[in-house]
């Protein structure tokens, strides 16, 4: 009967007696539920529940919750494991999860758990910068750039630091030889002291040429490591010339040199036993 009713026959609130069937995992009064069969029970597990449930016309959670009522196991066919290969897991870091995805033909869940698991980072989706786009860095405030271009404020900024671009109404004054001297030899603020710039002008300039903060290892760009910005993707560039991720990305951006993407063959066969391959 329905929950209001029964309410009513044993002084209970609808709540109550909805509460109790709920948790008892009773399904609510159906005028129109029609009860199993013994041809219908027969069918419960032996397929899943879903093409049990179209074979015999009925709902889904019907025929799961008569399943286990009568403690039936369900019948969960499992997709053949498909192991992770060597040359799958060297692409982990230098693709978007997403893109690496489609490209393996795995979930994005699974990539993303599985780069995380052997405590790789992931590599943030990149929009490449075109001419239009950087003729508009510092010709207004970097938030305001920003969403002109549909991109967050952190990476106009670094982009316009990379190219060694002024802020919008900032009055320019060239660097000297003897001012750029003296970059990496002190910490910035004592630079910009020294020069009359501010830190955040000493810091850009800095970084504009490579050169690494005072209390590190000076070490300067050679024209045989400029050559190699560009020839290979910077994660594998950077352990090449022993250098940060960050150090290759902002030197080549510096240099309008474009990002190499890791080279793929379309010729990789799949591991035996797994559908599709690399595409």
């Amino acid at each position: 009967m329905p929950d209001e009713e029964l309410a009513r026959k044993i002084g209970r609130t609808p709540l109550a007696v909805r509460m109790r069937r709920i948790e008892l995992h009773i399904p609510k009064f159906n005028a129109k539920w029609r009860k199993f069969t013994a041809e219908e029970n027969a069918l419960l597990g032996n397929f899943t529940d879903s093409e049990t449930a179209a074979r015999l016309k009925r709902a889904r959670g019907v025929v799961a919750r008569q399943r286990k009522k009568l403690g039936i196991p369900a019948l969960n066919p499992q997709p053949p494991i498909r192991r992770w290969t060597a040359k799958e897991e060297k692409l982990l870091g230098t693709l978007p999860d997403e893109e690496l995805a489609r490209l393996l033909k795995r979930t994005c869940q699974v990539v993303q758990n599985h780069r995380r698991g052997l405590g790789i980072p992931r590599l943030p989706r990149i929009k490449p910068w075109s001419p239009e786009e950087e003729k508009l860095l510092g010709t207004a405030p970097d938030e305001e750039t920003a969403r002109k271009l549909g991109r967050n404020r952190w990476a106009v900024y670094e982009r316009r630091l990379a190219l060694g671009i002024l802020k919008a109404g900032h009055k320019h004054r060239p660097w000297t030889a003897q001012e750029q001297q003296l970059l990496g030899t002190m910490p910035d603020s004592m630079v910009a002291k020294r020069v009359g710039r501010t830190r955040r002008a000493a810091f850009a300039q800095r970084h504009l040429f490579g050169i690494s903060r005072f209390g590190g290892a000076v070490r300067r760009w050679t024209p045989k490591e400029e050559a190699l910005l560009g020839k290979m993707p910077d994660k594998e560039l950077g352990r090449h010339l022993q250098r940060t991720y960050k150090a290759i990305s902002f030197r080549r951006q510096a240099l309008r040199i474009s990002p190499r993407r890791p080279l793929i063959s379309k010729k990789t066969k799949p591991p035996s036993g797994e559908p599709g391959g690399f595409v």
